[in-house]
């Protein structure tokens, strides 16, 4: 490699390809890369490494010691932006976060609510259990990720839709979204996703057919 940046790239390219394999160790190994980056001026690149080292820590099992790690070093390195805090809270701690991530997506202005934005935003709230707050955030991420042709993300941003509609009795809502999602995650390549909308359409069904 020229330089430690290149070498950082190459690191992040490592990380795209491996997925989330790896656990704690790999997760501390990624917060330290974010703090590499930080130092030679990559402020994003920092930030993509926090993201998938918190990713990781709510793929594995949320609330986990090493989530706190996560958080500090977003702390201390002061490269996120308030969505990108909410993602990183609701994904290493949402059990405790819930306070705080409500207040950082209230105070993210309606015109900076860009399609990414909106749905880092609308994930947080839907990983915290905020559904009250997470069903308009993820009604207003899937209009925006429609209109782009996003139908990637909008599988998953459906799916997390199905869920929260579902935990608010919205069922024909849930349902809408559960049945779009699984034909975009199944058209996408998406298996988890596409399991975790027909679940949302089997709780639904299961829901209304219990005896009153």
């Amino acid at each position: 490699m020229d330089s430690e940046h290149d070498g950082l790239r190459y690191e992040w390219l490592i990380e795209l390809a491996e997925g989330d394999r790896g656990g704690d160790q790999r997760i501390t190994t990624l917060v330290d890369l974010a703090g590499r980056a930080s130092m030679v001026g990559d402020d994003a690149l920092a930030t993509d490494f926090l993201r998938a080292s918190a990713l990781r820590c709510w793929n594995l099992a949320p609330g986990r010691p090493v989530g706190k790690q996560v958080i500090a070093a977003a702390d201390r390195l002061a490269v996120v932006d308030a969505p990108t805090r909410a993602q990183l809270l609701a994904y290493c701690s949402p059990f405790d976060s819930d306070p705080e991530i409500r207040d950082l997506i209230a105070h993210v202005p309606a015109a900076a609510r860009d399609t990414t934005t909106s749905y880092r935003l609308a994930h947080a709230a839907a990983c915290a259990g905020a559904s009250d707050v997470s069903e308009g955030l993820l009604t207003d991420a899937a209009k925006r990720l429609r209109a782009d042709g996003h139908l990637h993300t909008l599988g998953r941003t459906l799916s997390l839709l199905a869920w929260s509609a579902l935990r608010r009795g919205n069922w024909s809502y849930a349902v809408a979204a559960a049945e779009e999602s699984t034909r975009l995650c199944a058209e996408t390549r998406q298996p988890f996703w596409e399991a975790s909308s027909l679940v949302a359409h089997a709780v639904v069904a299961a829901f209304r057919d219990r005896p009153r």
